[in-house]
């Protein structure tokens, strides 16, 4: 079958969690099905970046948008009620080279991976599937309450924009996927149970633990550093979490890691905080530190960090938020916090008691390793394909 995938970045490198999420699916699907990829990007791919995503592909195409072209569709998308994230990933220009391209191949299926790419399928009769990944909406609805002014003005017409889209393009698509029961649940259409839940999968050949490098950090915070739940989860952990474990550990270390950094967050380090504009090999970072700390307050969908850490034996503190998406049990797999003193205690918890440590070690590890299978999980959605 010749499946035709649409996508709103380039799937390589592997530094946010839609690319990640995007590679492993083409990854498994060229097991099985010739794969045409189409990707809208602001930077081109280096010629290492296109050899590795080639590996899977038939053939990849990719349109680069220019700025004045996101800028006209902002202000188009304000006088016809459609989201703004639209502005960034659907053109009129892209349409137009997508429809001449697949004249050309005659593709048997269409995957369109976000909401945002989604309108790209109206242009196809033929099978299509929407990879929701997260519910935008859910994500954007905890943004606009927790802002002001005009900042929460513009979030809440994003999120009821966004919600809208969700629940219409429901019906333009064969097959949905999602990343979690948690994120379905947030989908506003009556038939919201036929979207299938395909989780993330981990590497577990790749993120494998190695007892060679010694553990300088005590707490670790990994994830994409210009993503603003990411942000916000760090500058809590910072300024409300550290300083009351400082009063009692004066030594306490904390590595920050994380491609891109803002200028906020680098402003974040000092004596006892480092912020690396992370290292390609990630795995540097999780060997280095003894625990994994994600103070998750916003934000959707599952969090990749924590399935990479656990994986790697660092036991992993996070929010009841977090774990949403993630169904790790409190207190064998996980542990759990909200307050700034809640983490403070469970982080306690873990650097005292060595009992602890290890079971969470071992038990997040398994729980991982059990549950999470790029394989398995993308199987849901073949099976269903190759059955049409």
């Amino acid at each position: 079958m010749k499946i035709l995938m649409i996508l709103p970045r380039f799937p390589y490198p592997l530094h946010k969690g839609d690319r990640l999420r995007a590679y492993n699916i083409i990854r498994q699907t060229a097991q099985y099905h010739e794969i045409y990829l189409f990707c809208i990007t602001r930077k081109k791919p280096s010629p290492e970046q296109l050899e590795e995503v080639h590996r899977y592909c038939k053939e990849i195409r990719f349109f680069q948008p220019i700025w004045f072209s996101i800028l006209w569709n902002v202000f188009g998308n304000l006088l016809s009620g459609k989201p703004l994230q639209f502005s960034f990933f659907v053109f009129k220009k892209a349409k137009h080279q997508l429809r001449q391209w697949a004249e050309s191949v005659h593709p048997d299926h269409v995957f369109c991976q976000l909401l945002r790419t989604a309108p790209y399928a109206q242009l196809f009769d033929v099978p299509k599937t929407l990879d929701y990944q997260d519910a935008f909406s859910m994500g954007m609805q905890r943004r606009y309450k927790q802002s002001k002014g005009l900042r929460k003005a513009l979030f809440f017409y994003e999120f009821r924009k966004l919600q809208q889209a969700e629940t219409l393009f429901f019906d333009v698509f064969d097959f949905k996927l999602i990343i979690s029961e948690h994120d379905r649940s947030a989908i506003q259409h009556p038939q919201r149970e036929h979207i299938i839940v395909v989780r993330n999968g981990i590497d577990s050949t790749y993120f494998t633990p190695t007892t060679t490098v010694k553990k300088r950090y005590d707490l670790l915070f990994v994830g994409n550093l210009t993503y603003p739940p990411n942000i916000e989860a760090l500058h809590f952990l910072v300024r409300q979490i550290v300083p009351r474990l400082l009063q009692q550990n004066p030594n306490l270390s904390v590595l920050i890691a994380g491609f891109n950094p803002t200028k906020s967050v680098c402003a974040l380090a000092s004596p006892h905080i480092e912020v690396w504009d992370s290292p390609y090999d990630i795995r540097t970072a999780y060997n280095s530190s003894k625990l994994f700390v994600a103070p998750m307050m916003s934000g959707s969908g599952l969090q990749n960090k924590l399935l990479e850490a656990m994986t790697m034996l660092l036991p992993c503190v996070t929010t009841p938020l977090a774990n949403q998406a993630l169904l790790a049990t409190p207190d064998r797999d996980i542990l759990l916090a909200q307050t700034a003193n809640e983490f403070q205690i469970q982080i306690q918890r873990l650097l005292q008691q060595e009992d602890l440590y290890r079971l969470l070690q071992s038990n997040g590890q398994h729980f991982v390793q059990n549950h999470f299978s790029w394989e398995r999980e993308s199987q849901r959605w073949l099976s269903l394909i190759s059955s049409r």
